[in-house]
C-alpha cells in the first residue's frame, strides 16, 4: 500500500493541499480556518492512516502548558506512583497534567484520548489498558506528540517505554523452579492482554524448559485487583492436590492471596511458597516480606516526560525511541524448598 500524502487527503475532503498542511501542523486558528474543516482534516487522516512527516508543533505562543495522562486504574499502587512520578517530572517542565482513568476498558480509553485533544493539550502520556493499539497508532501517526508508558504492545510504533515483561516473569519462575516447586499456580491479571500473556508465556517456557508438564488449571484468574486474588486463592485451598507455590502477577493479587492464608490460619512460606510481580506497599509491616520483582518506576516516569517533551520541542518527526528497563528480583522470606507431604494439605477446619 503506498504512503497517504496531503494531496490525498485534500483530494479527499475537498479542500487544498495548504490546508491540509496548516491543520496537521496546528496552525488552524492561526490561519482562520473554519472549525469543521480542521476536524474533517483531522477526520480523513485518521481514516486514511496518514503518517506525517513532521510532528504537529506548536508554537510557544499557543502551547497550553498542559500534557495529558491515561491511565488503566487511578487505584492502583504500581500505577499511582508512576502517574505521581510523571506530574513532578512535568511540573519541573512548567507543565501541569490532565489525568484520565481509562478504568481498564478500551472504550474509555478512546473516549479519553478524545477528550484530552479536545482540551487542546500540548502532548498525551499513555499506559494503555494493553488489549488494542490501533487507535493510540493513529493519534501519533496524526503527529500528536505521544509517548506510551508501562504496557507497551509488539507493533506499535511510537515513543515508548516499559519493562520486559517477560525476563522478569521468567527469572521469578527460574527461581521457584531452582528452589525444587513443580506444582506452581499462577495466578494472572486479565487475560488477553498483552503484559498478561508475556508474563504467562515466561511462566509456561520456564516449566516446558525443564521437561515438566503444564497444568493449565493451575493458570488462573481474570480480573485486576484483590478479589481476584482472594478467590482464586479460596479456589486453590479446596484442590486434592494443591500447589506448593503461588505466583501472583501482581502485588493487588498479592494481597488478596495474603488475606486467604490469614483468614484460614496459614503461613507463608511454611504452607505455601509465594512470589509477586510488582513489590507490595508497606511490605516491610508483614511477618514474612514477600519476594517480588520489583518494576524501576521513577525511571520510567522520567523517561516517559523526557520522550514526551523532546516531541513538543522539536519541529521534526523522528525515528520513534523505544525503551525496554528491567525489573529487580528481590528474595525475601516467602519462598522455601517444599516440604514432603506438603501437596496433601487440607484447609483447616
Amino acid at each position: 500500500m503506498s504512503k497517504i500524502t496531503l494531496k490525498d487527503i485534500a483530494e479527499h475532503i475537498g479542500v487544498s493541499i495548504t490546508t491540509v498542511s496548516r491543520v496537521l501542523n496546528g496552525q488552524a486558528e492561526e490561519h482562520r480556518i473554519k472549525k469543521e474543516t480542521e476536524e474533517a482534516v483531522m477526520q480523513a487522516a485518521k481514516e486514511l492512516g496518514f503518517t506525517p512527516y513532521k510532528s504537529i508543533f506548536k508554537p510557544l505562543q499557543v502551547r497550553s502548558k498542559t500534557i495529558g495522562m491515561i491511565i488503566p486504574d487511578i487505584s492502583h499502587y504500581f500505577l499511582s506512583n508512576l502517574a505521581r512520578t510523571i506530574r513532578l517530572e512535568a511540573h519541573k517542565a512548567n507543565y501541569s497534567v490532565v489525568i484520565c482513568d481509562s478504568r481498564e476498558d478500551t472504550q474509555t480509553e478512546k473516549e479519553s484520548i478524545d477528550l484530552l485533544l479536545s482540551h487542546n493539550v500540548d502532548g498525551i502520556i499513555i499506559l494503555p489498558v494493553g488489549k488494542e493499539s490501533k487507535h493510540i497508532q493513529d493519534v501519533y501517526n496524526r503527529g500528536v506528540p505521544l509517548v506510551a508508558a508501562d504496557r507497551v504492545m509488539p507493533g506499535l510504533e511510537c515513543p515508548s517505554v516499559g519493562i520486559d515483561n517477560y525476563e522478569g516473569a521468567k527469572e521469578a519462575m527460574d527461581y521457584l523452579l531452582d528452589m525444587g516447586h513443580e506444582q506452581i499456580a499462577c495466578i494472572q491479571r486479565l487475560p488477553h492482554a498483552w503484559i498478561n500473556n508475556e508474563r504467562v508465556r515466561a511462566y509456561r517456557d520456564a516449566l516446558q524448559e525443564r521437561n515438566i508438564p503444564i497444568d493449565d488449571s493451575l493458570i488462573i484468574g481474570d480480573r485486576f485487583g484483590q478479589k481476584n486474588g482472594y478467590l482464586e486463592g479460596k479456589l486453590l485451598l479446596t484442590r486434592t492436590n494443591r500447589p506448593t507455590a503461588i505466583f501472583a502477577l501482581s502485588h493487588l493479587i498479592t494481597l488478596g492471596v495474603l488475606r486467604v492464608f490469614r483468614e484460614e490460619g496459614l503461613h507463608i512460606p511454611d504452607d505455601v511458597s509465594l512470589v509477586s510481580f510488582d513489590d507490595i506497599p508497606f511490605s516491610e509491616y508483614f511477618s514474612k516480606q514477600v519476594t517480588t520483582l520489583q518494576q524501576p518506576v521513577e525511571e520510567m516516569g522520567l523517561m516517559a516526560v523526557n520522550l514526551l517533551m523532546e516531541q513538543i520541542n522539536s519541529r521534526e518527526r523522528k525515528d520513534p525511541v523505544q525503551i525496554r528497563l528491567r525489573t529487580t528480583f528481590i528474595k525475601r522470606e516467602s519462598v522455601i524448598r517444599p516440604q514432603k507431604g506438603q501437596e496433601k494439605y487440607h484447609v483447616p477446619k
